[in-house]
């Protein structure tokens, strides 16, 4: 189906500013980028996701078609293409701040997930009947939040990358070609965001042929994998409660490569990638498993 392309007041006076701007040093440069402009968007309309999603947002429902040297951020709602923020290449964009005229027209001032953590946690119990599975999805949502936290970003979003990371284990299960990418075709046609479909894909980058390259993306990986290894942790312990598991505990047994076996060390390194050491990382997975301890049975 072609949509249609709809500009935002604030983003077409922005688009119009880009072109004066242009015509005063050279107008066949103007002509020639409005030419352009027409073109891409054109095609854009018969494939919506072929912009890519913006890499200093990659948390929030928004793509972007590179129309040198602009950028053209826009949301798909409904039959529509909004264009809702034209930017030149040489600036480093502020996060979309909507007017509330631009909400309405939108459709963001719901939620930028797209869908509520109520409804979230519905849909997981509808694809999930397994309650370890389900415990996973929720000790990755605590872990993804206190993350977020620390990084000062949506708690919210990132909770539910983490919450809906498996959804789709008990159709695809080890089979890594399609395990992620089922998920976010689900979510996608449940209208959630497409960051955090993308980023759900890439929590299996490995079996799909992706590259992990965000810190929204590393934080997924090492959140949904330490879950394994502190449980494991706590396993052992008399009262096999998380809340007894020290950071120690968790990182000497990390080196033990027949503890846990299944739980991928290298993933869980990629904490490192975020910025924030291991031992750190650690700590702030166990405080937030041990904050949901009654709904993970530990």
């Amino acid at each position: 189906m072609k949509l249609k392309i709809r500009f935002t007041p604030s983003a077409r006076a922005q688009f119009l500013s880009a072109i004066a701007y242009i015509r005063r040093d050279k107008p066949s440069a103007a002509a020639g980028f409005r030419d352009r402009t027409e073109k891409i968007l054109r095609r854009l309309e018969i494939f919506p996701e072929s912009g890519r999603v913006i890499p200093e947002f990659p948390e929030l429902p928004y793509r972007e078609a590179v129309i040198p040297p602009y950028r053209f951020f826009y949301k798909v709602k409904g039959n529509i293409i909004w264009i809702i923020a034209v930017w030149h290449g040489a600036q480093l964009p502020n996060e979309p701040e909507l007017s509330e005229s631009t909400k309405e027209i939108t459709g963001t001032d719901d939620s930028v997930a797209g869908i509520t953590r109520e409804n979230a946690l519905l849909l997981l119990r509808e694809h999930l009947k397994n309650e370890k599975l389900v415990a996973h999805c929720l000790a990755s949502e605590a872990i993804m939040r206190a993350l977020a936290a620390k990084f000062e970003k949506d708690q919210d979003l990132w909770g539910l990358a983490g919450l809906l990371h498996d959804l789709d284990y008990e159709i695809t299960g080890e089979d890594s070609a399609s395990h992620g990418a089922v998920s976010a075709k689900i979510l996608e046609e449940k209208g959630v965001s497409s960051g955090i479909a993308d980023v759900i894909k890439k929590h299996n980058a490995e079996g799909l042929g992706l590259i992990r390259s965000t810190i929204f993306e590393h934080a997924l990986a090492c959140a949904e994998s330490i879950t394994g290894m502190i449980v494991a942790t706590a396993l052992i312990y008399p009262d096999k409660k998380i809340s007894s598991v020290k950071v120690s505990s968790v990182t000497k047994r990390m080196k033990t490569q027949h503890f846990a076996r299944a739980v991928s060390r290298e993933r869980i390194l990629e904490c490192e990638k975020t910025g924030i050491p291991l031992d750190e990382f650690v700590g702030i997975s166990i405080k937030a498993m041990s904050e949901i301890a009654d709904e993970l049975g530990l």
